[in-house]
């Protein structure tokens, strides 16, 4: 299960998790076991504990469809954006870096 929980990591690190449950484009993570249930769920908490507003949807994954190819290679179209957000989500409203309390 390693393996899934460093996917975990690498999926709360590089997305917006924070998107509105109303938005066209919502953050969402699927398992296929209760342990992988149990390891996004204890991620969702501790990003919550650290005052992180987490809405991302958790659910067994059921069906799989690709996505239409205009929403393929997201990362790589819309990298300045995706920049942004991290820099927004590491700094808090008054510009100071979170790290540097």
């Amino acid at each position: 299960m390693e393996s899934y929980r460093n996917l975990v990591e690498i999926f709360f690190s590089n997305h917006d998790y924070t998107l509105k449950s109303g938005s066209k484009y919502r953050s969402g993570a699927w398992h296929q076991s209760e342990e992988q249930r149990d390891i996004l769920l204890n991620k969702i908490k501790q990003l919550k504990e650290e005052n992180k507003a987490v809405t991302t949807v958790v659910a067994p994954l059921k069906d799989f469809y690709v996505a239409e190819e205009y929403h393929q290679k997201y990362k790589q179209k819309f990298r300045q954006k995706i920049a942004k957000i991290a820099l927004d989500r590491k700094t808090n409203q008054s510009g100071k870096n979170v790290d540097d309390s």
